[in-house]
Protein backbone atom coordinates (compact mmCIF):
# COMPACT_ATOMS: atom_id res chain seq x y z
CA UNK A 1 0.00 0.00 0.00
CA UNK A 2 1.52 3.21 -0.77
CA UNK A 3 2.10 6.70 1.13
CA UNK A 4 1.06 9.83 0.70
CA UNK A 5 4.07 12.51 1.04
CA UNK A 6 3.69 15.14 2.75
CA UNK A 7 4.25 17.53 0.33
CA UNK A 8 6.31 20.53 1.86
CA UNK A 9 3.58 20.13 4.51
CA UNK A 10 5.48 22.34 7.47
CA UNK A 11 6.45 19.59 10.43
CA UNK A 12 4.44 21.92 13.02
CA UNK A 13 1.43 20.97 11.24
CA UNK A 14 2.24 17.62 11.43
CA UNK A 15 3.20 17.59 15.19
CA UNK A 16 0.15 19.17 15.56
CA UNK A 17 -2.16 16.06 14.04
CA UNK A 18 0.05 13.54 16.08
CA UNK A 19 -0.08 14.84 19.21
CA UNK A 20 -3.92 15.97 18.68
CA UNK A 21 -4.62 12.47 17.42
CA UNK A 22 -2.40 11.19 20.67
CA UNK A 23 -4.61 12.86 23.08
CA UNK A 24 -7.91 11.26 22.15
CA UNK A 25 -9.10 9.52 24.98
CA UNK A 26 -10.06 5.78 24.83
CA UNK A 27 -13.57 5.66 25.69
CA UNK A 28 -14.20 8.85 22.94
CA UNK A 29 -15.46 6.20 20.13
CA UNK A 30 -16.19 9.05 17.91
CA UNK A 31 -15.72 8.30 14.11
CA UNK A 32 -13.14 10.06 13.62
CA UNK A 33 -10.93 7.76 15.55
CA UNK A 34 -10.71 5.51 12.51
CA UNK A 35 -8.20 6.85 10.31
CA UNK A 36 -7.77 7.62 6.84
CA UNK A 37 -4.72 6.79 4.34
CA UNK A 38 -2.67 8.71 6.59
CA UNK A 39 -3.00 7.77 9.71
CA UNK A 40 -3.34 3.63 8.89
CA UNK A 41 0.16 3.36 10.56
CA UNK A 42 -1.66 3.72 13.43
CA UNK A 43 -3.53 1.12 13.31
CA UNK A 44 -0.88 -1.79 12.65
CA UNK A 45 -1.05 -5.10 14.61
CA UNK A 46 -4.79 -4.16 15.25
CA UNK A 47 -8.04 -6.13 14.00
CA UNK A 48 -8.77 -2.94 13.06
CA UNK A 49 -5.91 -2.65 10.55
CA UNK A 50 -6.33 -6.35 9.80
CA UNK A 51 -9.86 -5.72 8.68
CA UNK A 52 -8.89 -2.64 6.36
CA UNK A 53 -5.83 -4.55 5.00
CA UNK A 54 -6.58 -8.18 4.20
CA UNK A 55 -8.74 -8.24 1.08
CA UNK A 56 -7.80 -4.92 0.13
CA UNK A 57 -7.97 -4.37 -3.55
CA UNK A 58 -4.99 -1.96 -4.68
CA UNK A 59 -6.13 -0.75 -7.71
CA UNK A 60 -2.86 0.72 -10.05
CA UNK A 61 -3.78 3.72 -12.63
CA UNK A 62 -2.10 6.42 -14.72
CA UNK A 63 -1.87 9.64 -12.93
CA UNK A 64 -5.15 11.48 -13.46
CA UNK A 65 -7.63 9.15 -14.22
CA UNK A 66 -10.41 7.79 -12.01
CA UNK A 67 -10.71 4.65 -10.49
CA UNK A 68 -13.83 2.36 -11.18
CA UNK A 69 -15.61 0.50 -8.55
CA UNK A 70 -16.14 -3.06 -10.80
CA UNK A 71 -19.74 -4.38 -12.07
CA UNK A 72 -20.36 -7.32 -11.27
CA UNK A 73 -18.05 -6.77 -7.76
CA UNK A 74 -18.13 -10.23 -6.88
CA UNK A 75 -18.05 -9.59 -3.13
CA UNK A 76 -17.09 -6.26 -0.90
CA UNK A 77 -15.70 -3.64 -2.49
CA UNK A 78 -12.41 -1.90 -0.99
CA UNK A 79 -10.17 0.30 -3.07
CA UNK A 80 -7.76 2.42 -1.32
CA UNK A 81 -5.71 4.40 -3.54
CA UNK A 82 -2.73 7.42 -3.69
CA UNK A 83 -2.67 8.42 -7.17
CA UNK A 84 -6.31 8.66 -8.83
CA UNK A 85 -9.80 9.68 -7.20
CA UNK A 86 -12.79 6.78 -7.39
CA UNK A 87 -16.09 6.63 -9.25
CA UNK A 88 -18.16 3.29 -7.45
CA UNK A 89 -21.54 3.26 -9.13
CA UNK A 90 -22.85 0.16 -7.38
CA UNK A 91 -25.98 -1.61 -8.73
CA UNK A 92 -25.55 -5.09 -6.78
CA UNK A 93 -26.43 -6.33 -3.73
CA UNK A 94 -23.17 -6.93 -1.82
CA UNK A 95 -23.01 -8.66 1.73
CA UNK A 96 -19.23 -9.26 3.25
CA UNK A 97 -19.77 -11.28 6.89
CA UNK A 98 -16.46 -10.39 7.73
CA UNK A 99 -15.95 -6.46 7.21
CA UNK A 100 -16.77 -3.26 5.31
CA UNK A 101 -19.78 -4.10 2.19
CA UNK A 102 -17.88 -0.82 0.32
CA UNK A 103 -14.84 0.47 1.42
CA UNK A 104 -13.02 3.57 -0.32
CA UNK A 105 -10.27 5.32 0.77
CA UNK A 106 -7.71 8.04 -1.11
CA UNK A 107 -4.62 9.43 0.21
CA UNK A 108 -3.42 12.56 -2.36
CA UNK A 109 -4.90 16.52 -2.83
CA UNK A 110 -7.41 16.45 -5.34
CA UNK A 111 -8.28 12.96 -4.65
CA UNK A 112 -12.14 12.62 -4.60
CA UNK A 113 -14.40 9.76 -3.81
CA UNK A 114 -17.88 10.00 -5.65
CA UNK A 115 -20.36 6.85 -4.66
CA UNK A 116 -23.60 5.90 -6.25
CA UNK A 117 -25.01 2.63 -4.76
CA UNK A 118 -28.33 0.98 -5.39
CA UNK A 119 -27.57 -2.20 -4.40
CA UNK A 120 -28.74 -3.73 -0.68
CA UNK A 121 -25.96 -3.68 1.42
CA UNK A 122 -25.43 -5.80 4.25
CA UNK A 123 -22.06 -5.94 6.53
CA UNK A 124 -21.33 -7.73 9.19
CA UNK A 125 -17.83 -8.41 11.63
CA UNK A 126 -17.01 -9.04 15.18
CA UNK A 127 -15.14 -5.91 15.49
CA UNK A 128 -16.76 -3.60 12.70
CA UNK A 129 -19.31 -2.75 10.59
CA UNK A 130 -19.89 -0.50 7.93
CA UNK A 131 -22.32 -0.14 4.71
CA UNK A 132 -20.27 2.07 2.98
CA UNK A 133 -17.13 4.28 4.16
CA UNK A 134 -15.40 6.72 1.97
CA UNK A 135 -12.05 7.97 3.70
CA UNK A 136 -10.04 11.12 1.81
CA UNK A 137 -6.45 12.27 3.21
CA UNK A 138 -6.18 15.51 0.95
CA UNK A 139 -7.06 19.08 0.49
CA UNK A 140 -9.32 19.23 -2.67
CA UNK A 141 -10.92 15.53 -1.78
CA UNK A 142 -14.51 15.70 -1.35
CA UNK A 143 -17.09 13.24 -0.92
CA UNK A 144 -20.09 12.71 -2.21
CA UNK A 145 -22.44 9.92 -1.41
CA UNK A 146 -26.02 8.35 -2.74
CA UNK A 147 -27.61 5.49 -1.25
CA UNK A 148 -30.99 4.10 -2.46
CA UNK A 149 -31.54 0.96 -0.96
CA UNK A 150 -31.10 -0.84 2.44
CA UNK A 151 -28.20 -1.34 4.63
CA UNK A 152 -27.28 -3.61 7.64
CA UNK A 153 -24.70 -2.57 9.67
CA UNK A 154 -24.54 -5.57 12.17
CA UNK A 155 -21.09 -6.29 14.88
CA UNK A 156 -22.35 -8.50 17.78
CA UNK A 157 -20.33 -7.95 20.92
CA UNK A 158 -18.36 -5.51 18.23
CA UNK A 159 -17.69 -1.54 18.59
CA UNK A 160 -18.68 0.56 15.38
CA UNK A 161 -21.75 -0.26 13.66
CA UNK A 162 -22.48 2.25 11.14
CA UNK A 163 -24.52 3.03 7.78
CA UNK A 164 -23.16 5.47 6.15
CA UNK A 165 -19.76 7.49 6.76
CA UNK A 166 -17.47 9.72 5.37
CA UNK A 167 -14.25 11.35 6.36
CA UNK A 168 -12.05 14.07 4.80
CA UNK A 169 -9.37 15.44 6.72
CA UNK A 170 -8.14 18.41 5.13
CA UNK A 171 -9.48 21.51 3.68
CA UNK A 172 -11.31 21.97 0.51
CA UNK A 173 -13.15 18.66 0.94
CA UNK A 174 -16.58 19.10 1.57
CA UNK A 175 -19.37 16.19 2.32
CA UNK A 176 -22.27 15.62 0.74
CA UNK A 177 -24.58 12.20 1.53
CA UNK A 178 -28.06 11.60 0.56
CA UNK A 179 -29.60 8.54 1.28
CA UNK A 180 -33.18 7.25 0.30
CA UNK A 181 -32.75 3.59 1.88
CA UNK A 182 -33.78 1.93 5.34
CA UNK A 183 -30.59 1.60 7.92
CA UNK A 184 -30.12 -0.92 10.57
CA UNK A 185 -27.03 -0.08 12.87
CA UNK A 186 -25.62 -2.68 15.27
CA UNK A 187 -22.92 -2.74 17.87
CA UNK A 188 -23.28 -4.39 20.79
CA UNK A 189 -19.87 -4.27 22.67
CA UNK A 190 -18.66 -2.61 25.80
CA UNK A 191 -18.45 1.13 24.48
CA UNK A 192 -19.89 0.88 21.59
CA UNK A 193 -20.63 3.28 18.69
CA UNK A 194 -23.98 2.54 16.15
CA UNK A 195 -25.17 5.52 13.88
CA UNK A 196 -27.36 5.14 10.74
CA UNK A 197 -25.40 8.14 8.95
CA UNK A 198 -22.34 10.01 9.59
CA UNK A 199 -20.13 12.94 8.39
CA UNK A 200 -16.66 14.04 9.97
CA UNK A 201 -14.55 16.32 8.99
CA UNK A 202 -13.29 17.66 12.62
CA UNK A 203 -9.40 17.16 11.89
CA UNK A 204 -9.61 19.61 8.76
CA UNK A 205 -8.25 23.40 9.91
CA UNK A 206 -9.89 24.89 9.01
CA UNK A 207 -12.67 22.87 8.47
CA UNK A 208 -12.84 20.77 5.16
CA UNK A 209 -16.14 23.17 3.96
CA UNK A 210 -20.14 22.49 4.01
CA UNK A 211 -21.36 19.21 5.13
CA UNK A 212 -24.68 18.03 3.98
CA UNK A 213 -26.64 15.51 4.38
CA UNK A 214 -30.76 14.54 3.37
CA UNK A 215 -31.78 11.41 4.43
CA UNK A 216 -35.63 10.07 3.40
CA UNK A 217 -34.85 6.50 4.66
CA UNK A 218 -35.96 4.86 8.17
CA UNK A 219 -33.03 4.59 10.54
CA UNK A 220 -32.35 2.74 13.70
CA UNK A 221 -29.20 2.77 15.75
CA UNK A 222 -28.74 -0.16 18.82
CA UNK A 223 -25.75 -0.38 20.86
CA UNK A 224 -25.27 -2.69 24.76
CA UNK A 225 -24.87 -1.92 27.95
CA UNK A 226 -21.36 -1.08 28.16
CA UNK A 227 -19.88 2.64 29.39
CA UNK A 228 -19.58 5.45 26.90
CA UNK A 229 -22.20 3.72 24.36
CA UNK A 230 -23.27 6.08 21.52
CA UNK A 231 -26.12 5.57 18.95
CA UNK A 232 -28.31 7.81 16.81
CA UNK A 233 -29.71 8.42 13.45
CA UNK A 234 -27.49 10.65 11.62
CA UNK A 235 -24.21 12.61 13.14
CA UNK A 236 -21.57 14.94 12.03
CA UNK A 237 -18.80 16.67 13.12
CA UNK A 238 -17.04 19.35 11.73
CA UNK A 239 -13.64 21.83 12.03
CA UNK A 240 -13.62 25.30 12.18
CA UNK A 241 -15.40 27.60 9.81
CA UNK A 242 -17.13 24.98 8.30
CA UNK A 243 -21.19 24.43 8.09
CA UNK A 244 -23.35 21.65 8.92
CA UNK A 245 -26.71 20.82 7.08
CA UNK A 246 -28.71 18.26 7.53
CA UNK A 247 -32.25 17.61 6.32
CA UNK A 248 -34.46 14.46 7.34
CA UNK A 249 -37.54 13.64 5.69
CA UNK A 250 -38.10 10.21 6.80
CA UNK A 251 -41.88 9.89 8.69
CA UNK A 252 -42.00 9.24 12.36
CA UNK A 253 -42.90 5.90 13.63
Amino acid sequence: MGHRRHRGMPASRRLRRASSARGLKPQQHRIFLLPPVRRKSLLLGTALASTLLIGSLIVPAPAEAVVFCPQPPGGPILINLNTDPIVCNNAFDITNNAGIAIDLSTGGDGLFIDVDNSGELISQDAVQAFGIRALTDGTNSRIDIVNNNDITANTPGGIYGIGIVAFTAYTSSPIDIVNRGDIVANATGPGSYAAGIVADGVFASPGPGPVSIRNSGELRATTGNGDFSQAFGIGSFNGSNSSIEIVNLAASR
